[in-house]
């Protein structure tokens, strides 16, 4: 169950009551020893593990946050939204690219 959110909180700790809910360790780093992230962090090495494939603060998944954000104000429904994302998604992937401001020519 989600924890109650207070919206009339002023700091960031103060958003959710911590005492009275359940906190989970993240799914990411459940398979992990202490030690193992104690080291990434201290060395800030991140190899293959997983980690690294979840693109979090990149263009790419701006650009999905606003795609996701335009479908929910176009359309109702979840299937219809996904159909929306997906129609974008794949109109996107045909239209010509251009790599710099000269390539592109009137």
């Amino acid at each position: 169950m989600a924890p109650e959110i207070n919206f009339t909180a002023k700091k960031y700790h103060e958003v959710i009551t911590w005492n009275a809910s359940t906190i989970t360790e993240p799914p990411l780093t459940r398979s992990l020893t202490i030690a193992e992230i104690e080291h990434k962090i201290r060395t800030a090495s991140f190899p293959d593990d997983g980690i690294t494939s979840f693109p979090c603060h990149t263009q790419a998944v701006e650009r999905m946050v606003r795609v996701v954000t335009e479908a929910a104000a176009e359309v109702c429904g979840m299937e219809n939204r996904e159909s929306s994302i997906r129609a974008k998604v794949a109109s996107r992937k045909k239209m010509a690219r251009f790599a710099t401001k000269r390539d592109f020519v009137f």
